[in-house]
């Protein structure tokens, strides 16, 4: 009898899990497995290199509410992609200085090393010229 119901807690408690992670790569694109595996300490080597170049450059697009954009009232860059790259800032232990620029321009300038952060889409055409990390955001859209 101890032992059905052991057999049924478990059954249950790997079904939850099963439609958990489901869920997760559906909503986010990163299942248990993934996030339980993956490292997410720097290196001895990226740690030196952090402190070695300073602080990192964010360039990118200075007119995509909500992701990021100029605030004509304050002129401060706001948006929900800054507030991850503060938060990323604090875990780097790194100073992260933001330029709002045109996209072009914001493209223009992480090809040629004048910046070293920019988020985008990823492409085939722009991995020839960028490193894409994984994902800090994922977007959904509607054609109407």
């Amino acid at each position: 009898m101890k032992r059905r119901i052991l057999v049924t807690i478990m059954i249950f408690i790997l079904v939850v899990l099963i439609f958990a992670d489901r869920y997760m790569k559906l909503e986010y694109n990163f299942g248990f497995f993934k996030y339980f595996t993956q490292s997410t300490s720097l290196t001895t080597e990226e740690k030196q290199w952090l402190s070695d170049h300073g602080p990192l450059i964010y360039g990118a697009d200075n007119s995509t509410p909500p992701m990021r954009y100029v605030d004509p009232q304050t002129g401060q860059y706001k948006g929900v992609t800054i507030d991850y790259l503060q938060a990323l800032s604090i875990e780097l232990e790194t100073d992260i200085v933001f330029k709002p620029m045109i996209w072009a321009d914001a493209l223009d300038a992480l090809a040629k090393g004048q910046t070293d952060l920019c988020d985008m889409f990823p492409s085939e055409k722009r991995s020839e010229l960028y490193l894409f990390s994984d994902p800090i955001n994922f977007q959904r859209t509607v054609i109407v």
